[in-house]
């Protein structure tokens, strides 16, 4: 396992996989091939968001990352409750 890879997002008090996070914050001017961190880094800059100094922001207000390693093996999304990966 990469030890940088991004496993899920934490917003709003609840833990949320990469799809789910992707399709809850996509706008009708997202493109298809776009990834979460793409959708995320559009959002953040509509919103003011500087989301590479997550101290700034509340998790209640924008999701925050969740690194893989940092995850317990029984993470299941709020959203569509999956076994996150």
């Amino acid at each position: 396992m990469a030890w940088d890879r991004i496993g899920a997002y934490v917003h709003a008090a609840d833990i949320y996989c990469p799809g789910c996070t992707h399709a809850q914050w996509a706008t009708d001017d997202t493109q298809p091939h776009e990834d979460v961190e793409d959708v995320l880094t559009k959002a953040a800059l509509r919103m003011g968001v500087d989301i590479l100094d997550e101290y700034s922001y509340d998790s209640d207000n924008f999701p925050k990352i969740v690194f893989a390693h940092d995850m317990e093996d029984t993470e299941i999304c709020g959203e569509c409750h999956e076994r996150i990966e």
